[in-house]
């Protein structure tokens, strides 16, 4: 629709271009309009972003070029309001937002939604509605006491006031009135919402469990699914109530970061939040090396809690019942392993050698892994303190060396990898920044794509796939400017920081750059995905053909 876009582009195109803000009249911070009962909020926080890049040059970019040229084409009365999105009244100096809320009864009521714009000059903004709906014939304004509502296509609304412009999914006198001029209690009575707006990033989403569950209690199939897998769970119907997520965003100088909240429900701590550690058992620092690491990848869960959790519900016996069968039970592994891993993946030194993976899983006991790894039998073979072990020989490849794997045990880890130059390394002890770092909290993960980038050819052919089906894959990864990215889960918080191969320009500004040289070679990336899916729709039939062959040979033979 011709009205929304333009207010929506002519809204982002003034946050990432403006170096400055209108006088305000009204309250610039639209989740004030969102009612208490939301169930998810979506703020982007304009008077943050107006900082982060520059109008002028993001007028520069091909692909606002390009619209600017489109717009005066087929819509030249809009041009004015996307040259300078102040024209159209909007007001950059606090947020803009969408709100959505779940019906209690999801079978008979649609979802409730508002997209929202703070307003600055409502002369401005009328007129910039004006000029949009003159083509829309059906649009008919109505003037309402303090608001003007206009019915637009698929059952949507457009809601104009004197600090407000919102596009909305209803027309209910007392909920607009209530979102124009809020008296009662609005989003911000919700402590959890509060304490995460508190924080002021770029973007921010957040959303409340409590509607979904009790709108899927209320259905009659999802309730009896829900209720019981609590009631096999031994879970409280409690503990689905007062549970949170949000998620923000941040464009920093060269970085950008982003984190995940898992807000969680009192009871649902109690009973499951012993299952991951505050940070892991052994220091896997000391055994991965750092040297052409790609990726590395930390995880960890508390044996001992997982264990007090099937206890408690009598899981317990019947898990062990299965493990006599391999000679072990519960209360072995439990005293056996710590529950956490580490693993790296290194790139090639050379274009014809695989790339390096070493694992390091955590020991409580040496002997209790010695002791499983005499059980697997003739696949596992020992050269004085190191196991190797031997797959089986290729069908498709008879001549291809098996593939094999050499493993140590040390007092509390043992160390497997598919090169014994990185497990002699390993052996030799490290310390290892990174893994440090991810080792703190109970998940972890880091990329290097420097070093993915350059050897993308070697990883490539490494993968059990044909190499040609990642070239647009290989492609689209020369328009990144990622350098690293890393990630740590500490309780309930997940973080991850995106550093970029720019460090003094703004994260915000080199995407925009990034998006705009994948727009001047669209045609070349359209050309590969079009090969690409014609190879792999070529391959399909060739399977299929084969398939085909094979089933006939049968039934000649039959």
């Amino acid at each position: 629709m011709k009205l929304l876009a333009v207010f929506l582009t002519a809204s982002i195109l003034f946050v990432l271009g403006s170096c400055g803000g209108p006088s305000v009249k009204g309250s610039a911070d639209v989740s004030n309009a969102i009612p208490a009962n939301a169930t998810g909020v979506f703020l982007m926080n304009t008077k943050q972003l107006m900082k982060k890049a520059d109008y002028a040059s993001l007028k520069q970019t091909s692909f606002f070029k390009d619209f600017i040229q489109k717009a005066k084409e087929e819509s030249p009365e809009m041009v004015p309001f996307l040259e300078d999105p102040e024209a159209a009244g909007i007001n950059m100096a606090g947020n803009m937002g969408v709100y959505f809320s779940v019906p209690e009864n999801m079978s008979e009521k649609s979802f409730e939604a508002a997209f929202m714009l703070p307003v600055s000059d409502k002369a401005k903004m009328d007129a910039a509605v004006q000029i949009a709906l003159k083509e829309e014939k059906e649009a008919q304004p109505e003037a309402k006491d303090g608001y003007t509502i206009t019915a637009l296509d698929n059952d949507a609304f457009l809601i104009q006031s004197e600090h407000l412009l919102a596009f909305t999914s209803f027309n209910d006198d007392e909920k607009i009135k209530n979102m124009l001029n809020p008296s009662g209690e609005n989003i911000h009575s919700n402590a959890n919402f509060k304490k995460h707006l508190k924080e002021s990033k770029d973007i921010m989403f957040w959303m409340s469990a409590d509607p979904i569950v009790e709108a899927m209690l209320k259905n009659p199939e999802t309730g009896r699914s829900i209720k019981g897998g609590l009631a096999m769970a031994q879970i409280p119907e409690e503990g689905l109530k007062g549970n949170y997520m949000s998620f923000f965003y941040d464009f920093k100088k060269g970085e950008m970061d982003a984190g995940t909240y898992f807000d969680f429900s009192e009871v649902l701590v109690q009973e499951l939040g012993d299952v991951f550690p505050n940070k892991l058992a052994v220091d896997y620092a000391s055994y991965l090396p750092a040297e052409n690491a790609a990726a590395s990848m930390t995880f960890g869960i508390s044996v001992d809690g997982v264990l007090n959790f099937m206890a408690k519900r009598g899981l317990d016996q019947f898990v062990d019942n299965y493990l006599k069968f391999v000679g072990l039970d519960l209360g072995q592994i439990k005293n056996g392993i710590t529950g956490d891993m580490a693993v790296n993946v290194y790139a090639p030194a050379a274009q014809d050698n695989d790339p390096a993976v070493l694992l390091a899983v955590g020991l409580k006991d040496k002997a209790f892994m010695d002791s499983l790894l005499t059980k697997v039998g003739s696949m596992v073979s020992k050269d004085g303190d190191k196991y190797i072990f031997t797959g089986q020989q290729s069908i498709m490849d008879p001549d291809a060396t098996p593939m094999q794997f050499f493993a140590i045990v040390k007092d509390d880890v043992i160390l497997v990898s598919n090169s014994n130059a990185h497990l002699d390394k390993a052996i030799a002890g490290t310390n290892n920044k990174v893994v440090n770092e991810l080792q703190s909290g109970w998940v972890g993960m880091f990329l290097d794509y420097n070093l993915i980038n350059q050897n993308y050819d070697v990883i490539a052919n490494y993968l059990p796939m044909d190499p040609n089906s990642l070239s647009l894959s290989k492609m689209m990864s020369e328009y990144q400017n990622v350098s690293t990215v890393k990630m740590i889960g500490k309780g309930n918080e997940i973080m991850a920081k995106t550093i970029l191969k720019d460090a003094n320009k703004n994260s915000l500004k080199s995407l925009i750059e990034s998006l705009d040289k994948m727009y001047q070679d669209k045609e070349k990336i359209e050309a590969e995905m079009k090969k690409q899916l014609e190879d792999e729709f070529k391959d399909f039939e060739d399977d299929f053909d084969d398939l085909e062959n094979t089933t006939e040979e049968v039934l000649e033979n039959t």
